[in-house]
C-alpha cells in the first residue's frame, strides 16, 4: 500500500490487487471477516479524518487478511500514518 500525492487516501499498489475497508465499529474480532465483498475498494479516502484506534482492514490479492489499528494520523505537520496491525491466513 502506498499514500497518494497529497497523503490523505491509501492506495493499493499499482500492479497489486490488495483491497481496503472501514469495518462496523461494532464488529468486535470479526471485523475484517464481516465485510461485504463489494464493500473492499483498492483507495481508501479521507485517511486524515479517521480517528486514533480507528481500524482498517486490508485483503491481499491471495486471501490473507490484515487488521490494522491506527496509532497515529497524518497532519499538515506531521505527515505520516502510523498503525498496530495483526495478520492471518483466510480460510
Amino acid at each position: 500500500m502506498s499514500p497518494s500525492r497529497t497523503g490523505d487516501s491509501l492506495n493499493a499498489m499499482t500492479h497489486g490487487a490488495a483491497r481496503f475497508a472501514i469495518p462496523r465499529a461494532d464488529a468486535g474480532l470479526d471485523r475484517c471477516t464481516t465485510i461485504a465483498p463489494g464493500a473492499w475498494t483498492k483507495t481508501l479516502d479521507n485517511v486524515y479524518h479517521l480517528p486514533i484506534d480507528s481500524h482498517l482492514c486490508v485483503q491481499t490479492d491471495q486471501g490473507n487478511l490484515a487488521d490494522l489499528t491506527l496509532t497515529h494520523i497524518p497532519s499538515a505537520a506531521e505527515q505520516y500514518l502510523e498503525f498496530d496491525f495483526t495478520t492471518w491466513r483466510a480460510g
